[in-house]
């Protein structure tokens, strides 16, 4: 029988991975490969806020994490027309 997965388990599967660490207040689950709205807590000088980032759950919950703490962040126009 296979098990239902709701948006309540997979936040529950996102916290067991990366602690508290992100916040999940946006996350809709709708399938493993549905990307769902992440927030990081971080900042830094080169981004300042993190904010929301999308993410497959499929990879959040094996332990994938924020583009920008990674250094995989694309900046778009509008990032760079506020970081100018």
């Amino acid at each position: 029988m296979t098990k239902i997965i709701t948006t309540e388990i997979i936040i529950n599967r996102f916290k067991k991975t990366h602690g508290m660490r992100f916040g999940y207040d946006k996350v809709i689950y709708k399938s493993a490969k549905d990307k769902v709205l992440i927030y990081c807590f971080e900042s830094d000088d080169k981004y300042g806020i993190h904010a929301y980032f999308l993410q497959t759950p499929d990879n959040h919950s094996k332990g994938k994490t924020c583009p920008k703490c990674t250094g995989h962040y694309r900046m778009n126009i509008t990032d760079f027309i506020e970081k100018s």
